[in-house]
């Protein structure tokens, strides 16, 4: 447990600013609405009250442990609040709150409801979407709160649902057990599941992931690993993971076509050059504005100048650098969808349903969904 955990400190570590600082920087309501304004990231508002021993034992402990702190300045806008103020604060929306009733600020009633007990922690991501959790929590029982907003996959999963396959991979209580599983999905690279696709046509399924990031790991570790999950994978599709930060060079020839009414298209298929010419973006260019097809062979490879990210996830992406992310490619190699965000099992397991039995041609996926029922018990 004791491994799990400093390996987990590593990953917090490597995604955090490298800071010496180790308390959280605390703002006012005012200063994070100008902040917010020029820089959007999630809000934190931790909720006091000066005669609470947990909430003190919080702000000296829980929030002082050094990858806590560095986590939070580096990706949220943090807010320490004493329920028993009696200074007027305004909210992000202009509306101004002052001291209610029972000694509570009335702008914990704001944000909590009629469910007033301390301490509190508020968060909201950038597009406002937030909740409340209650009681005294410890480091480790913080951390899963952060990351869920601060890597988006509140987007995608409902926290609960979220919160369960966490604590399968890091364990937020110092008695858990852990022990590693055995990878359900049989892995292959891009390279590989290309060339299976001549002899046996089936969908490629691409995993792009960020190895520090802990949601990338949780998709990995439980997701993938779930035995309905992973052997449909392994069934219906060729399984592709791929490192965004990998500086491993991939050689594939890329075919992009567009129609008549603007809709454009990828194909991937294996190089049969040896040493291609590296990739350049210049090259998803049209030599001019009658080619409806353009075709080239090239290296992707690790570009330091695309803010250190391998270059085929990026162009698999258009740019739009999401991770965990999931790309789907028809039994030619051609795209079929972008999906990205965080999935649980029963989140992911709709999603290859739909798209291995071509349900996407025919079906929204909403009204899919209405009919689909899960093998996961």
């Amino acid at each position: 447990m004791r491994t799990l955990f400093v390996f987990f400190v590593g990953i917090l570590l490597a995604t955090s600013a490298q800071s010496q600082e180790t308390y959280v920087r605390w703002r006012t309501f005012e200063a994070v609405d100008t902040l917010f304004k020029q820089n959007q990231k999630p809000i934190l508002i931790n909720f006091y009250s000066p005669d609470c021993d947990s909430c003190q034992t919080m702000l000296t402990q829980s929030y002082r442990e050094e990858n806590v702190a560095n986590y939070i300045n580096t990706n949220f806008y943090a807010i320490n609040f004493n329920i028993q103020s009696t200074k007027e604060v305004a909210f992000f929306d202009g509306q101004k709150y002052g001291m209610g009733a029972d000694n509570i600020h009335n702008i914990a009633r704001a944000l909590m409801g009629d469910s007033l007990s301390f301490p509190a922690v508020v968060v909201f991501s950038k597009d406002a979407q937030g909740m409340v959790q209650y009681g005294f929590k410890t480091s480790r029982q913080l951390f899963p709160i952060l990351i869920y907003y601060a890597e988006d996959a509140y987007k995608t999963t409902e926290y609960d649902e979220y919160f369960g396959y966490f604590d399968k991979v890091y364990p937020t209580s110092d008695d858990s057990g852990y022990s590693m599983v055995r990878s359900v999905a049989k892995w292959m690279t891009i390279e590989e599941a290309l060339e299976k696709q001549k002899t046996e046509p089936r969908k490629i399924f691409i995993e792009l992931y960020r190895r520090l990031q802990n949601t990338s790991t949780i998709m990995i570790m439980q997701t993938y690993n779930h035995p309905v999950v992973g052997n449909y994978l392994n069934t219906k599709y060729y399984p592709v993971r791929v490192d965004a930060d990998s500086r491993d060079t991939i050689l594939l020839n890329t075919i992009i076509t567009r129609s008549k009414n603007g809709n454009s298209g990828l194909q991937l298929t294996l190089s049969s050059e040896p040493n291609p010419p590296l990739f350049d973006f210049a090259m998803l260019t049209y030599p001019n504005e009658t080619v409806m097809e353009h075709r080239f062979a090239s290296k992707y490879y690790f570009d330091v100048k695309l803010a250190g990210y391998h270059q085929f996830p990026v162009m698999l992406l258009n740019g739009r650098m999401e991770f965990p992310a999931q790309v789907i490619l028809n039994e030619t190699g051609s795209l079929v969808r972008v999906v990205n965000g965080f999935r649980t099992p029963e989140g992911l397991e709709p999603i290859l349903h739909y798209y291995a039995t071509d349900q996407y041609q025919k079906t929204p996926y909403d009204k899919f969904l209405e009919t689909f029922k899960t093998k996961i018990k």
